[in-house]
């Protein structure tokens, strides 16, 4: 099956049936897979314009999973700075910020994110003590990656 297509399908603005937010998630999440994070970004977008409801957390999540594996990390934190001023995000979306944070050597920035993380209602995990982690390592501050 052709991956462009099912996602064209169900995202066709025409397609007045399919408009709800499972459909766009299921377009995404298949995009994602495919690491087609190019073609996500309209289709939030339009999501965010054209439909009666707003980009869900699993359509933004999937959208950070793919710059994820594109290594696109500055995409990451901008976008995770700007969605998470319109909801509430879930640990893995923080997770993901955490470790673009730390492969960019934001130290200060990773620190507070993950000291606010008890705060939001998260128990850091073993993807956030990574992410802390890396961050120190790759800033080559070692001491406080022992710690």
């Amino acid at each position: 099956y052709n991956l462009k297509g099912v996602a064209e399908s169900i995202t066709h603005p025409n397609n007045v049936s399919l408009l709800t937010p499972e459909h766009y998630e299921m377009a995404l999440y298949r995009m994602q897979k495919a690491g087609q994070w190019e073609r996500m970004e309209p289709i939030l977008e339009f999501v965010r314009k054209e439909t009666p409801f707003s980009p869900t957390e699993k359509m933004q999540g999937f959208l950070l999973m793919a710059y994820l594996k594109k290594g696109e990390y500055d995409s990451i934190i901008s976008s995770f700075e700007s969605f998470k001023e319109e909801r509430e995000m879930t640990k893995i979306s923080w997770n993901i910020y955490l470790s673009a944070l730390g492969k960019r050597g934001e130290i200060s920035k990773l620190r507070d994110a993950f000291d606010n993380l008890s705060s939001l209602g998260f128990t850091p995990d073993e993807y956030s003590y990574h992410a802390l982690i890396e961050g120190y390592m790759i800033s080559r501050q070692y001491k406080q990656a022992l710690e």
